[in-house]
């Protein structure tokens, strides 16, 4: 599930998700922009998944967002900051894929 929201509908969006107390411990750990989270099964299959996005915060924290969570929240990727230019970074400064293949 993507959930769209405005900025300041962030944290009460998360605490409607999560509870208050994981909500108050996301926020003081992450200050997030944007989050996703899953739920496993006993086997590890992921069961459902959940991506909030802000749509107020300019087109670049949206995309980055968007990309970095959608990722995500389709199973657990390395989330290292060892390679500075994959998305798959919370330092990434590309709000994008930077994939060089051409298309023609």
């Amino acid at each position: 599930m993507v959930k769209l929201v405005r900025d300041r509908d962030l944290y009460r969006t998360i605490s409607t998700f999560y509870g208050t107390d994981r909500a108050r411990e996301i926020r003081s750990n992450l200050d997030p922009q944007c989050l996703s989270g899953f739920r496993k099964n006993d086997r590890y299959e992921i069961e459902h998944s959940d991506v909030i996005l802000t749509v107020d915060n300019g087109d670049f924290t949206f995309l980055d967002c968007a990309y970095e969570e959608l990722l995500q929240a389709l199973g657990p990727i390395n989330d290292t900051n060892s390679v500075p230019w994959t998305m798959s970074t919370t330092a990434s400064r590309w709000g994008f894929s930077t994939s060089t293949t051409s298309t023609s």
